[in-house]
């Protein structure tokens, strides 16, 4: 049977089910939690680069459904917003993440999620997390996604009908959080993530979707580290790898350990998505019009559009999605100066261009 037709199209019944279940998904958040998301949850003026393309009043939450060899349930509507990147996020990530539990091990489960708007939503670009964020590492296709263009007559089932789904390219597979940019700012009507495994559970943790269109221009940089002792491999970052640093003193102001991405020419940036155990640090950016390499790095002064982390009872890390007015340069750096336990790591940077249509 149809997913779309038992569960979006279909009879009332199905649809005042789906609500029932959807208040019993999310009776488990505090009322000091959901009092927090809503205060900053549709604001969209306070964002500057990494505006998301819509607010949650854009989505059929009622149609939105997690598919599991076929089988359509609902979705936590809670979520759904978390990982759209409408509310903010803390906290142990495998308790607010999307997940679809483990198939028959050794055996192809297709899981995915299917994402429903009410009207065609303008987006510019997108990003997502890699299906294999942690172990075990048992996607077989890496997590793939999916949209049905504003102009499509209807939205068909994701599972039945491919024919009017179009499957979305990233610049880099590796990266963490990958970005792929439209050509130019399209109309969408749902979007679906689809992943096939063979051990472990599907997870999506972040898809978010930008007003702007957004390019990371990490890939076309060249990868430094100091010191360069405390790294093995300084290219990591660019090729989608983390980067460990192992030095002898504490990571501290007076003895900080940074990672630059390096270009060949100057290039504008708006912005740096940067996942780390960081607890404190500095983004500088090299002045291509400065002689003296003294003073040649300058400091950029940035804000989050979203600081997230993710924290266990003995460690923790962050999302970051930091935004700052458009500078020219051929060098950015990340010079952390506080961590969090005694090694330092990057995970994911990207550094973030805008595009004009």
């Amino acid at each position: 049977m149809s997913v779309l037709k038992s569960f979006v199209v279909g009879a009332s019944r199905s649809l005042v089910l789906s609500a029932v279940v959807l208040a019993t998904l999310t009776a488990v958040v505090s009322a000091d939690e959901k009092a927090e998301a809503d205060k900053s949850a549709t604001h969209l003026d306070r964002f500057a680069t990494f505006t998301p393309a819509f607010t949650e009043d854009a989505i059929d939450f009622d149609a939105c459904r997690q598919i599991t060899s076929g089988k359509a349930e609902p979705v936590d509507f809670w979520k759904v917003r978390r990982t759209f990147g409408l509310i903010p996020d803390s906290g142990n990530w495998k308790d607010h993440q999307l997940t679809i539990p483990a198939g028959e091990a050794g055996k192809k489960t297709t899981s995915g999620f299917l994402f429903v708007f009410k009207a065609p939503v303008q987006i510019g670009a997108l990003s997502l997390t890699p299906a294999d964020v942690s172990d075990p590492k048992g996607s077989v296709n890496g997590g793939e996604l999916f949209y049905v263009p504003g102009d499509a007559k209807a939205i068909p089932d994701p599972v039945l009908d491919q024919s009017d789904w179009k499957k979305v390219t990233f610049a880099s597979p590796a990266q963490h959080l990958r970005f792929a940019t439209f050509p130019k700012t399209i109309a969408v009507k749902a979007l679906y993530y689809k992943d096939v495994r063979t051990q472990g559970d599907a997870d999506l943790i972040y898809l978010n979707a930008y007003k702007n269109r957004l390019e990371s221009i990490t890939s076309a940089a060249t990868g430094s580290a100091a010191p360069a002792s405390a790294v093995k491999d300084a290219a990591g970052l660019t090729k989608g790898q983390s980067v460990a640093f192992t030095t002898t003193e504490k990571v501290s102001d007076k003895a900080p350990v940074s990672y630059s991405l390096v270009w060949k020419e100057a290039h504008k940036l708006d912005g740096v998505f940067l996942y780390s155990n960081a607890d404190k640090f500095r983004l500088l950016a090299l002045d291509p019009n400065e002689k003296d390499p003294a003073v040649a790095w300058k400091p950029i002064k940035f804000t989050a559009d979203w600081d997230n982390m993710h924290a266990w009872e003995s460690w923790h890390f962050n999302y970051r999605w930091l935004s700052f007015p458009s500078i020219e340069t051929t060098a950015l750096k990340v010079e952390i100066t506080a961590v969090d336990g005694s090694t330092s790591w990057i995970t994911g940077l990207s550094a973030i261009t805008i595009l004009k249509d």
